[in-house]
């Protein structure tokens, strides 16, 4: 198991507590992109999920998956705080 992995499931467990227990902060972000606070928690067991799949030891196709997930929720997050517009166009194209 190198580096990258541990690291980044341990940022990825940092990012889902807030979502999972709904934190003010995480709230505030939600409304700032137009996103209902109700999908909050979903997306913290979403990560969570993620996380454990990275980590068990096995199964490299439930890994694979997993990462692809995992990046394509940072890339959507990160999109979505930075360029709102971009992603509305890439969805409807």
């Amino acid at each position: 198991m190198g580096a990258y992995r541990p690291l980044f499931a341990f940022m990825m467990l940092g990012s889902a507590i807030p979502d999972v227990v709904s934190s003010q902060m995480a709230i505030e972000g939600f409304k700032q992109i137009d996103m209902p606070a109700y999908l909050l928690p979903f997306l913290g067991i979403a990560k969570i999920a993620g996380v454990m799949a990275i980590l068990i030891l096995g199964y490299p196709r439930i890994k694979e998956w997993a990462h692809a997930r995992l990046v394509l929720i940072c890339q959507a997050q990160h999109m979505r705080l930075l360029h709102p517009v971009c992603l509305w166009q890439i969805i409807h194209l």
